[in-house]
């Protein structure tokens, strides 16, 4: 039998992990902005690059599975919630670790989210985040 995606409608868990990846990628933009203002190191910078670029990628692709199943795409977090002019509050090493932890955070929950995954794209957007 072929699973046609068009035809399979997000489960209640999907929705959730989808909403709530949401509003943590759209949270984790801003604070990521942030730190780029005032990101020293470069190859700290360039992982704090390569960080924001994932969660964009994210919110991005969130949106337009919300969009195309006609479901409320949530608020998150905007510009409007950070002050990216801000004096400087961490430093570089926070950066780093901050990063790191939030890595750690994902792959636990990610790995959680796949056992009650059903749609073939929801999968896939989260074996490959």
């Amino acid at each position: 039998m072929e699973n046609n995606q068009d035809l399979i409608k997000l489960t209640s868990a999907e929705l959730s992990y989808l909403w709530a990846t949401y509003l943590s990628d759209s949270m984790a933009i801003c604070v990521l902005k942030y730190f780029l203002e005032h990101v020293e190191d470069e190859d700290i910078k360039s992982l704090t690059v390569h960080a924001l670029k994932l969660s964009e990628e994210h919110v991005k692709f969130i949106s337009e599975i919300y969009s195309k199943e006609e479901i409320q795409i949530p608020q998150g977090f905007t510009e409007d919630d950070v002050n990216l002019k801000a004096k400087r509050l961490f430093s570089d090493v926070f950066y780093l670790r901050y990063i790191r932890n939030m890595a750690k955070g994902g792959l636990v929950t990610y790995g959680r989210v796949l056992q009650n995954t059903y749609r073939q794209d929801v999968r896939s957007f989260f074996l490959n985040v």
